[in-house]
């Protein structure tokens, strides 16, 4: 078809279609032979096409068949734009139409956002305000900024149901709009964010990730602001269901860093604590991107101007804890030197944050999981630096190791492990009992008790285990013992702590039995005592344990226990049905007591 044949093709069908009086079916036909007519043109035609439908006349009459009341002609008019796109909206010289079209289409689509009732239409108005977006340059658009924010606004904030398509449109095209018009977005973001906020707890990955990914554009320009407002959210989002999400916001938090240095505040807070919780996941690709993103953000700083005394290792501020990080066995996970100084540089302060925030969203299982996550990755990470901050260690994970979720009781378990290898015993067990002393004093809880008792009982199996008996040190090991002694009967039977000193008092060879006879004899006793209850103390152990209190004891020994107010103890020992070890103590005791 000639050019002009076109022409009075096209024109004779958009008069049809803007006709008062029309029928509904006219113009349905009318929009078919018209979308016909455009979409079969190709080449040199489509240039026509264009300045056809770019004429002033021609332009009005096409806005209003976006605005007709039949739905068939509001989709097929936004199809041909939008097939159309790259031969109406790109920038060509001396092309005045073209930004006439521009002028009145934007505000249009934000007037018919408003209005249209049909998702899909809706979806269509987005497509188009997004290939402009994309497609026009950045003066109109400031022009229009006002109108095309609050149209991505309405966009977001979707009611109906099936529109996880248009939240992720609209997110796709803030992230271009931000691009285009950076010093003017910033003062458009204000209404943006919260709409943003609310998609980050959309049911579908995609418009999360899209929405988190609106959001980091905006920082990038300088809504700094957002990185705070996000603190709330930002432990439920680490925890994400889906694992593309995680890696993604790892990514994001590295874009923050990378494009605005004022969002490094917050690595005291909110985001060393996520990304070291990320550190810790199950899933290795999380892990990696984790990894990834510290040694990342540790290169940002390095090379800035700053900041960069922070990672320099020549700076006679940093070269000690350089070294003592240097030496430290390299972690598969490919953490640099400077990350993990990094984490050091925070670690005071996000422990702080940690700690302050420990029982927030307690209930959710996955949350408490992150959050011991957190601190596997940060001893991990930092191991015998730690140690200024072992009391608060030992609180958290003494809460943690009667959790009722099992995972999160064999996460703790790992982490004393790692204590016993990394935190020397003149230095953990002395914190420890003075920890059980206050809580003795303060509040006397059962549960935190036996906790208490189970951590230090594996802490010293795993040096059992491990055959470095440079873990075990008697005294700490008695001192805690006549603790539990005098308030052995405050709180049900401990069997992990009587096993643990069985096989302590059964496999310490260097165990020097006269130093502290009276004291080992109690407990024994009550080992005796206690044994009853419980079935996991072997009969081959128990009976050596007898064997040893006999060779311990004898009158004076009975005739001190029962002047050291341990008469009860005795009492029951007399009525325990036991072994043929201990009649002659039980024969003794009986008539002593008589």
């Amino acid at each position: 078809m000639e050019s002009g044949e076109l022409a009075i093709s096209i024109e004779n069908e958009l008069k049809i279609l803007v006709q008062p009086g029309s029928s509904s079916f006219s113009k349905r036909k009318s929009i078919e032979r018209l979308q016909q007519t455009i979409l079969n043109s190709s080449g040199t035609n489509r240039e026509s096409v264009s300045e056809i439908l770019l004429k002033p006349d021609n332009i009005d009459a096409y806005l209003l068949i976006i605005s007709d009341s039949v739905e068939k002609c509001r989709t097929v008019s936004l199809e041909i734009y939008i097939e159309m796109s790259e031969n109406l909206f790109l920038p060509k010289e001396n092309n005045k139409n073209r930004d006439i079209l521009v002028n009145k289409l934007i505000p249009l689509l934000e007037n018919r956002m408003n209005q249209e009732d049909v998702d899909e239409v809706r979806f269509m108005l987005l497509q188009l305000l997004n290939k402009i977006i994309s497609m026009t340059d950045g003066g109109i658009l400031q022009k229009y900024a006002d109108s095309t924010t609050a149209a991505l606004r309405l966009s977001l904030m979707e009611s109906t149901n099936n529109t996880a398509n248009i939240r992720e449109q609209a997110c796709l095209s803030i992230q271009k709009l931000s691009e285009k018009i950076p010093s003017k977005i910033i003062y458009h973001s204000s209404v943006l964010v919260q709409p943003l906020l609310h998609n980050l707890t959309h049911k579908y990955q995609k418009v999360r990730s899209e929405a988190l990914e609106a959001l980091g554009s905006l920082v990038a320009v300088g809504s700094v602001k957002i990185v705070e407002s996000l603190e709330p959210l930002m432990i439920q989002l680490a925890n994400d269901n889906s694992q593309v999400f995680r890696v993604r916001l790892c990514q994001s938090i590295a874009k923050w860093i990378q494009y605005q240095p004022s969002a490094r505040q917050y690595l005291d807070q909110h985001l060393m604590l996520v990304l070291l919780g990320l550190l810790g996941s199950d899933y290795q690709e999380v892990r990696m991107e984790a990894s990834k993103t510290l040694n990342q953000i540790s290169e940002i700083i390095s090379k800035g101007t700053s900041d960069n005394r922070i990672l320099n290792p020549y700076d006679p501020i940093n070269q000690d804890i350089f070294t003592v990080l240097s030496n430290l066995p390299t972690l598969s996970i490919g953490l640099t030197i400077e990350s993990r100084y990094l984490i050091f540089h925070h670690s005071q302060s996000v422990l702080k944050y940690y700690y302050k925030n420990f029982h927030v969203n307690e209930f959710e299982e996955k949350i408490r999981e992150f959050k011991i996550d957190f601190l596997q990755s940060l001893l991990m990470t930092l191991r015998q630096t730690l140690i200024p901050y072992i009391d608060a260690i030992i609180e958290i994970i003494s809460v943690r190791e009667i959790d009722n979720y099992q995972v999160i009781t064999k996460k703790v378990r790992d982490i004393v492990s790692q204590l016993s290898e990394f935190i020397d015993h003149q230095v953990f067990i002395p914190r420890l009992v003075a920890i059980v002393k206050r809580e003795l004093s303060e509040t006397n809880n059962p549960n935190v008790l036996q906790s208490l008792f189970r951590i230090m009982s594996l802490y010293y199996l795993n040096g059992f285990y491990s055959q470095d008996t440079s873990l075990i040190n008697i005294k700490d090991v008695l001192y805690v013992s006549k603790v539990y002694l005098q308030h052995h009967h405050s709180f049900p039977v401990l069997k992990e702590y009587i096993e643990f000193f069985t096989n302590f008092y059964l496999n310490y060879s260097r165990f020097d039995i006269e130093s502290e006879k009276l004291e080992i004899i109690k407990l024994l006793l009550v080992i005796i005592v206690q044994s009853n209850h419980f079935k996991s103390i072997d009969p081959q152990s128990l009976d050596k344990v007898s064997q040893l209190v006999c060779k311990s004891f004898n009158q004076e020994n009975v005739d001190t226990l029962i002047t050291s107010n341990q008469e009860s103890l005795l009492t029951q020992l007399s009525k325990q049905k036991t072994n043929t070890q201990t009649n002659e103590i039980i024969n003794y005791i009986n008539n002593k007591l008589k």
